[in-house]
């Protein structure tokens, strides 16, 4: 007997395409709003990689690293000039055979031709050393005074160690009768035998590409008569180094004109 059922024939939907114009025109407010986001993202990149700068962040420079905390005071009335070494941080050592080390600090006051000297005491296997020791130094105001502040690893049996140090221009301070606190970062020594001024510009594009333009040096100053000179580029990370064509002939007091650019 049969069901009685009927079957129904499956019918398949029909189907159809259509092609769309989608192209949307950008408004020019909407081109501006991206190029700010752009501009705006550059900026924070440039922000990260100058932040790498810190040797306390990345050591790329020469096993310098650490900070050092100072409170500097000008007492006008007497002319002395008061330097607090408070403590210092993060240090890297020197010592092979362990992680700690024997950190003092050096304190000389450059002023003309002029040097004073002092030293605060070793602090015994760390990188963290606390001090909170006063120095004073006589000095007027009107005199062209550098601050120099070195850390040294103490060796019994040897050399002591440089450790890094910071170069502080005291004119520049707001210190007169007023304590000034800060962390200083430490960085290669200093020869104060060469002095002058760099006119660079940076320019940085996406996505990784960074342009630095050495216009000029003025000002020079340095121990030989007739230097070549040449601008080295280190960039924290960069396993480079980066240095533009050498200007000769050059005599004490010249402008340099180096017109040099450097991809890094």
């Amino acid at each position: 007997m049969g069901s009685g059922a009927s079957k129904t024939p499956n019918v398949k939907p029909k189907m159809t395409s259509s092609t769309y114009d989608v192209t949307v025109k950008k408004t020019e407010e909407e081109k501006m709003a991206e190029k700010h986001e752009m501009n705006v993202s550059n900026m924070y990149m440039l922000k990260r990689m100058f932040k790498q700068l810190d040797p306390v962040v990345m050591n790329s420079n020469g096993g310098v690293q650490g900070k050092v905390n100072v409170s500097i005071k000008y007492i006008t009335e007497k002319s002395l000039l008061l330097v607090k070494i408070i403590s210092a941080r993060d240090l890297l050592t020197k010592d092979v055979r362990g992680a700690s080390a024997n950190p003092y600090i050096k304190v000389e006051m450059h002023s003309n031709e002029n040097m004073e000297e002092r030293s605060t005491s070793v602090k015994q296997n760390t990188c963290n050393p606390i001090y909170n020791e006063v120095f004073m130094f006589p000095l007027s105001i009107e005199e062209s005074t550098k601050l120099r502040l070195s850390v040294w690893c103490h060796d019994a049996l040897g050399e002591d160690d440089f450790m890094g140090e910071h170069v502080i221009n005291v004119s520049e301070l707001d210190c007169s009768d007023v304590i000034t606190n800060k962390w200083l970062s430490l960085h290669p020594e200093t020869d104060f035998s060469i002095s002058g001024k760099i006119k660079i510009s940076m320019t940085y594009q996406s996505p990784q590409s960074l342009f630095i333009a050495v216009n000029d040096v003025t000002e020079l100053r340095c121990k030989s008569q007739k230097p070549q000179i040449s601008i080295r580029v280190y960039i924290p990370g960069v396993p480079y180094v980066f240095e533009t064509k050498p200007a000769s002939d050059v005599k004490m007091g010249d402008d340099v004109s180096a017109d040099d650019v450097v991809s890094c």
